[in-house]
Parts: C-alpha cells; sequence; structure tokens
C-alpha cells in the first residue's frame, strides 16, 4: 500500500482520493465520515470552511486538557450562525419579497462620523 493512502481509523479501509475523509485535528487521524456518523450537511461544512475543525470521539475524551470546552462552544456557535446564514441565503433566493421585507426590518443602521467612519447603531 501506498504511503500517501489515508486509511480510516475506524473501519482500517482505504480513504478514497476523491471522497470525502475527516481528519481529526488533535491525532490526525482520517476517517470515512459514515464511520463517523457525520450528516452530508455537517461533512460538507468541514470540508468546504477551513476554519471549521473536528475531533475523533478519543481526542474528544482526552480533550478536556488539551481543547477546552470553551473551544468546543466557540466551534457549535460558529456551526449554528453558517446554518442560520444558510437559511437566510435560501429564504433570500426563493423569496425575493421577503428579501425587501428583510432589509427594511433590519435594526442595524449605518452613519458616518466626523471622520467618515463607519459607525454602528442600533435604533
Amino acid at each position: 500500500m501506498a504511503d500517501d493512502v489515508d486509511v480510516c481509523a475506524i473501519c482500517a479501509d482505504n480513504c478514497i482520493v476523491n471522497s470525502k475523509v475527516i481528519k481529526c485535528k488533535l491525532c490526525v487521524k482520517s476517517f470515512h465520515p459514515v464511520c463517523v456518523g457525520l450528516k452530508d450537511l455537517n461533512c460538507k461544512y468541514l470540508c468546504e470552511f477551513d476554519n471549521l475543525i473536528s475531533f475523533c470521539d478519543n481526542c474528544k475524551q482526552v480533550g478536556n486538557s488539551s481543547v477546552t470546552k470553551s473551544h468546543m462552544l466557540i466551534l457549535q456557535k460558529e456551526i449554528e450562525c453558517l446554518n442560520r446564514e444558510k437559511d437566510i441565503q435560501a429564504k433570500l433566493i426563493s423569496e425575493p419579497q421577503s428579501s425587501l421585507e428583510l432589509h427594511n426590518s433590519n435594526p442595524i443602521r449605518y452613519k458616518k462620523s466626523s471622520v467618515r467612519q463607519k459607525v454602528l447603531l442600533l435604533q
């Protein structure tokens, strides 16, 4: 077997080059998304966004010392934000009238200050 071929740490099968592979950020082991029970949508996010990271179950257990709970909470919040952003984008595309309503109901307004910097003002 070639040295550059990843092997799933759970099923010990090769990770095909064109298939999606999840790598643990700490131990750098490779996993098939199916083997770790990862849903297609979550796998897509992990593969698309470089700033999202994943940990295998073993590293999660050890992670209480290596990866603090606050880091995990931050990652969970980021995933939640991405999901909300995706939902809003889908709504904006599918419902043009809703886009206008959403724009008009936005509580954030921009105003130029004396030094011509944009400052967020909440109404």
